[in-house]
């Protein structure tokens, strides 16, 4: 006895009922990857102009409060570029901390921060920057392809997340 194909993603994320086809060969999950893949190469542009604007990056010192130290001031050590996408800050699905900075007050017991971009409308931390880094050292700290917009979409179109994305998601921001 045969069955009919029918494919998870037009069901879960779309509330379709499409039969001939399953989720390897999708042609709506593949055209939703590259609409996303076009949009998240864009917003990556923009993200990089900005922060080298700022001069956000590796090595740069900042300032923000903090409740404990009041204002404090941090050398930022690493960037988690697999977090910066066009679906960063949706409902929790990326980690929105891209940065970590360490304390100059605590470099000592290694006291770290976490904070966003500045695009993220959750960070609700204000960092100044004191001492910039220049946009061609910040252009250098990325990957190769992080520009390319198809890095760190992968958990976006996992199949486990295809519940939290059923019927009603706003599709507008994507597309």
């Amino acid at each position: 006895m045969s069955g009919f194909r029918k494919c998870s993603y037009c069901f879960k994320r779309l509330g379709w009922i499409r039969v001939g086809h399953d989720r390897r060969n999708c042609p709506y999950l593949l055209s939703d990857r590259n609409i996303l893949i076009s949009k998240n190469k864009i917003f990556r542009e923009n993200i990089l102009d900005q922060i080298s604007d700022q001069g956000i990056g590796i090595g740069s010192l900042v300032s923000f409060p903090t409740y404990e130290y009041g204002i404090t001031q941090a050398v930022i050590t690493s960037a988690h570029w697999d977090r910066v996408s066009c679906v960063s800050s949706y409902r929790t699905l990326h980690p929105k901390y891209c940065f970590e900075a360490t304390s100059t007050r605590s470099m000592v017991e290694g006291r770290n921060f976490a904070f966003s971009l500045p695009h993220v409308p959750e960070n609700r931390l204000h960092v100044e920057v004191l001492v910039p880094q220049t946009p061609a050292s910040i252009r250098k700290s990325i990957p190769k392809t992080w520009l390319d917009g198809i890095s760190g979409l992968d958990r976006y179109f996992d199949r486990k997340y295809d519940p939290r994305y059923q019927i009603g998601l706003d599709r507008s921001a994507f597309i």
